[in-house]
């Protein structure tokens, strides 16, 4: 039978995968998954398909696994925990065969394993265009909220971090030294420039920000690059 590689983010859930798979008779590799960013997978000599294994959260590592998705291109079937929706789209759209839920059993995915070697991809034509489209869908909406962060002033975007760290209108005034009337002021210019109606809302958004930038910090990358936003500040 043909050779698999399985890469993972969790090591014991690789070898777990790999043990299950030899007993349906497949020669399984484990290769590491790549420790920073833009870091090379070895895939084995003579491999036939990858099997990538990832819930595809936090964003950095979602973009990983693309990474490794770009560099062995339309060889990989991605098995995950992440819910059916745009993570699938994005691994989709950086060519991967098809992906999987995690909850897939034994022999049935020995048989999607045996008919992608033989080049049949798992997945309908039309659901994969359904998922990267929404997945596409999320990443413009991503470069509009970054668009729309830009549009605050350093003030406006101090009061918005008070907001999501707990503050009430009360207390950023006081820390601030102005008027509740001044707060509650460019309170209101926040949530026109964001184009929401609501605190929770624009609370929200900077919350999807924070995350993005968080994920940038810690993995070399964002899957949609806010680098050019607002630094996040406290006064």
């Amino acid at each position: 039978m043909s050779s698999v590689v399985v890469v993972s983010d969790q090591m014991l859930v690789a070898e777990t995968i790999r043990a299950a798979l030899a007993t349906q008779g497949w020669d399984v590799r484990l290769a590491r998954w790549p420790e920073r960013a833009g870091g090379p997978v070895p895939i084995p000599p003579g491999t036939a398909l990858g099997v990538l294994v990832s819930d595809l959260e936090p964003a950095e590592r979602l973009e990983r696994a693309q990474r490794i998705l770009a560099a062995w291109p339309g060889r990989w079937l991605v098995l995950t925990g992440a819910p059916r929706g745009p993570r699938w789209g994005a691994v989709l759209d950086a060519d991967a065969l098809g992906v999987l839920g995690a909850d897939i059993g034994l022999e049935e995915l020995s048989a999607v394993l045996r008919r992608a070697v033989g080049g049949v991809r798992p997945m309908d034509p039309a659901e994969v265009n359904r998922l990267r489209h929404s997945w596409r869908a999320v990443l413009a909406e991503q470069r509009e909220l970054a668009e729309r962060m830009r549009r605050l002033t350093r003030r406006e975007l101090s009061i918005l971090g008070l907001l999501y760290a707990g503050d009430n209108v009360a207390r950023i005034a006081a820390q601030l030294g102005v008027s509740e009337a001044t707060v509650r002021s460019q309170v209101r210019a926040v949530l026109r420039k964001l184009a929401v109606n609501s605190q929770l809302a624009a609370v929200a958004a900077y919350a999807s920000l924070v995350d993005e930038r968080r994920d940038s910090a810690g993995g070399g990358g964002t899957t949609q690059n806010l680098a050019n936003a607002p630094a996040v500040q406290r006064p």
